[in-house]
C-alpha cells in the first residue's frame, strides 16, 4: 500500500539524518557545545530540528528551526518522556 511505502521511506530518511548527525558529533564532540554549529549541521543534513539526548535519555539540547536553542531541564525532559 502507498501509505506504508511512504511511512517506510520517511523512517529511512530520518534514520539517515540521525546517523549522519551521530557520525559528525562522534568525529567532533565539541560541536555539541555550539548552537551556531548545530544550526549549520541541521541545515546541511536537511533536518527541521535537532534534539541531543544523553545516555540517561535526558534531552540536553534542542535546536529548532524557529528557535535559536533551548536547554531542557532534567525534570522537564523526564515529564516529556512519560
Amino acid at each position: 500500500n502507498e501509505i506504508d511505502k511512504l511511512v517506510e521511506s520517511t523512517k529511512d530518511e530520518y534514520l539517515d539524518k540521525a546517523r549522519a548527525l551521530a557520525y559528525i558529533l562522534e568525529q567532533n564532540p565539541k560541536l555539541e557545545e555550539s548552537n551556531e554549529k548545530l544550526k549549520e549541521i541541521r541545515d546541511i543534513i536537511g533536518a527541521d530540528e535537532i534534539h541531543l539526548i544523553d545516555e540517561k535519555g535526558i534531552i540536553f539540547a534542542v535546536v529548532e528551526e524557529n528557535l535559536t536553542s533551548a536547554e531542557v531541564s532534567e525534570e522537564a525532559s523526564r515529564k516529556l518522556a512519560k
